[in-house]
């Protein structure tokens, strides 16, 4: 029947068809949500953009932690499916990270605008991803499914401590993320997993400090604002890729990378932003 899905899906392939769902998949990817959470970091708005990496991270730890538990394996290689740009497909099967972490974040994105037709757009790049995956045969109709479910609640999750944090000034649930997150690598130890990890830890050390020492205030003429955000991307990108070059392979590496580059937008990008004068303290 889960197979018979997609092959029915499958059937309307072409050229055209599997290059739009494979830049429709890429709206499930690192590099997209590191382009565009930098630019509403840096230049729009600091705390839609915390609120958007929270949902975003804890998404992302929820799914690789259920992905490693589980452990289904994907419809790549099953008679009849032809599955594509498998290289995105890392991991377990279920639930679909792709399709979880586009629903955290076009979903938390659709809370923070507050606008119908947001709303309504951000739906349809939802449901466009669940079918890339499966278009794309890396995922079973039930990963996607669950992957909507996990991303809502994460959103449902992530906005109870973000309120918590920022409204009221209770910062014990980041704290008690913090001591589980840490402790659970001892346990849960895929690759997808540390990833995700090790992007929670460095948003929540990167907001301590940018928190606490910096201030920094994302006001400033446009010109300032193209220089900062090119500025920020070209370091961004140099840290992690080249990171991936010069250490040794292995999954705590890896971890350590998305911390760097994760803490760094966080916090080392607003502070090189204020030491090249192109940010200042944030005004109140």
């Amino acid at each position: 029947m889960t197979s018979d899905l997609i092959k029915w899906i499958q059937s309307f392939h072409s050229d055209t068809l599997d290059q739009f769902f494979i830049l429709v998949t890429m709206l499930g990817e690192e590099y997209f949500y590191i382009a565009i959470l930098s630019m509403i970091y840096w230049n729009i708005n600091k705390q839609t953009a915390r609120f958007l990496v929270l949902i975003l991270a804890l998404s992302a730890t929820v799914n690789g932690a259920i992905k490693e538990v589980v452990g289904h394996s994907r419809p790549i290689g099953e008679v009849g499916i032809r599955s594509k740009y498998t290289d995105t497909a890392e991991g377990a099967s279920f639930p679909s990270g792709h399709t979880q972490n586009a629903t955290a974040f076009f979903g938390a994105a659709g809370l923070a605008a507050k606008n119908p037709l947001l709303w309504i757009g951000f739906s349809i790049l939802i449901v466009l991803v669940a079918i890339s995956r499966l278009y794309l045969g890396v995922h079973w109709p039930l990963d996607v499914i669950a992957g909507i479910g996990f991303g809502i609640l994460s959103i449902v999750v992530g906005k109870f401590i973000y309120e918590k944090s920022e409204k009221k000034g209770e910062y014990l649930p980041y704290f008690v993320i913090l001591v589980l997150a840490v402790v659970s690598v001892f346990f849960l130890t895929s690759s997808a997993y540390i990833k995700a990890v090790a992007l929670l830890l460095g948003y929540l050390v990167g907001y301590f400090f940018e928190e606490n020492f910096l201030q920094f205030d994302v006001r400033a003429p446009l010109v300032t604002q193209i220089m900062k955000y090119l500025i920020g991307l070209a370091v961004t990108g140099a840290i992690f890729l080249g990171l991936k070059m010069v250490l040794p392979t292995g999954v705590y590496w890896d971890g350590l990378r998305y911390f760097l580059t994760i803490f760094f937008v966080m916090f080392g990008a607003p502070a090189l932003f204020m030491v090249m004068k192109l940010s200042r303290h944030r005004i109140f």
